[in-house]
């Protein structure tokens, strides 16, 4: 006996539904994501301020500042690094590999 083709409009319906709630789902907890980093950042800069006064709060973010640098020029070097060795791997250069 033939085996019966599953009725694809009522499954695109069904699928439909659930790409919609997912969907809302990921844009809902994306937003009250988005809304707690702003609320503590607003809520946060003056209980700083508070506990530790205008000059540490100050040094504090000129060495928040400092790290959040490094870490840019380190993952820089490492998608540079990458790069060239991707490169070289186009073009079976194994000595240029060897960074």
């Amino acid at each position: 006996m033939a085996e019966r083709s599953p009725d694809l409009k009522a499954l695109a319906r069904a699928d439909g539904r659930g790409l919609k709630k997912r969907l809302a789902k990921g844009v809902s907890t994306q937003l009250l994501t988005f809304g707690t980093l702003i609320a503590s950042r607003f809520l946060l800069v003056p209980l700083y301020i508070g506990a530790w006064g205008t000059d540490l709060y100050a040094d504090w973010l000129v060495l928040l500042s400092v790290s959040w640098l490094l870490q840019a020029a380190i993952f820089g070097q490492h998608w540079r690094y990458a790069k060239e060795i991707r490169d070289a791997w186009a073009i079976r250069d194994v000595a240029q590999m060897n960074l």
